[in-house]
């Protein structure tokens, strides 16, 4: 990741599923993620969204829960240059070191577009 980082997190709780924006902030000096918006969701399918501003690398979290009306998390983000691997956008599945194995998460599409 980044020096400075932010994503858009789908997190799995007894009560159900949330999305949850997180950033870190000089996490090469220990800076920890801190979750700046949390929302439950109604269902298990959710659709994520980022819209970058060119030229300035301005970046808006959203998401969706039917696909047409998305929601905004939090607030602006500014992307930065890392130390080698620089901004990047994706997707992945990770579980925390407490958590048992075997989960899993299905992703139907990845799309990149340019509005």
């Amino acid at each position: 990741m980044g020096l400075d980082h932010e994503s858009l997190v789908i997190t799995n709780k007894p009560d159900g599923y949330y999305v949850q924006l997180r950033r870190a902030e000089k996490a090469d000096k220990g800076g920890e993620e801190k979750i700046l918006f949390e929302t439950k969701l109604k269902g298990n399918e959710v659709y994520l969204k980022v819209n970058i501003n060119e030229p300035n690398g301005l970046c808006q979290f959203s998401y969706s829960e039917n696909g047409k009306s998305f929601i905004k998390a939090g607030d602006v983000f500014q992307a930065k240059p890392g130390k080698w691997i620089g901004a990047k956008v994706g997707l992945y599945s990770i579980s925390t070191a407490k958590a048992p194995r075997g989960g899993y998460a299905d992703f139907d599409w990845f799309r990149i577009t340019k509005n």
